[in-house]
């Protein structure tokens, strides 16, 4: 589990916004079936706050059992990174995943951040995190698709921080393919 300090800026009425930040600490870690809750509730948070972002379907997710939620946890095939705030309560912030498509090739998706959480570095840290796992399970190369439209500018500019590439030949109808090559890039934590 990795932790950093993020700041948290109080939302109280009147404050001065120098004067009211305080440290935000987060964990970063990759998710366990214990986490199951926290996976399931972000993921449905994600679906319902910026369904254009995702293929799947709010009411699709909602029908899913705490089994099928716990078989995504559980996979040498797929995994999960959450950034909890507070773990006490298991509330996860932020999530990034990443399937393994063939040998070396890894898919990120479910990349989200809960609105108060954004703009922080908290998402840069969660990918960040990522690719690192990716990396140690022997991927090369990282890819994801990112909807086109002005809503998902900063996750597009943010993968691009990190080094991913649009791929001209890359364009699936609403969406842009990006990739991103682990053998000669290794994004900062």
């Amino acid at each position: 589990m990795d932790e950093y300090p993020f700041k948290k800026q109080s939302s109280a009425p009147g404050a001065s916004k120098q004067n009211t930040s305080e440290s935000l600490r987060v964990s970063i870690e990759i998710a366990q079936m214990s986490d199951w809750e926290a996976f399931r509730d972000i993921r449905l948070d994600s679906l319902a706050v910026n369904p254009e972002a995702f293929r799947t379907k709010l009411e699709n997710a909602i029908e899913r059992t705490p089994e099928q939620w716990q078989a995504d946890l559980s996979s040498d095939k797929i995994f999960y990174v959450l950034a909890k705030a507070n773990s006490a309560l298991n509330r996860a912030e932020s999530v990034a995943g990443a399937v393994k498509e063939k040998e070396g090739i890894w898919l990120l998706v479910s990349v989200y951040t809960r609105p108060n959480y954004r703009k922080k570095g908290i998402s840069e840290k969660v990918l960040s995190k990522t690719l690192e796992e990716i990396k140690n399970r022997g991927g090369t190369k990282a890819t994801l698709f990112v909807h086109q439209g002005q809503k998902q500018d900063a996750a597009r500019n943010l993968y691009k921080k990190l080094g991913f590439k649009e791929m001209e030949s890359g364009k699936y109808h609403d969406r842009d393919f990006m990739t991103l090559d682990l053998d000669t890039t290794i994004p900062e934590k």
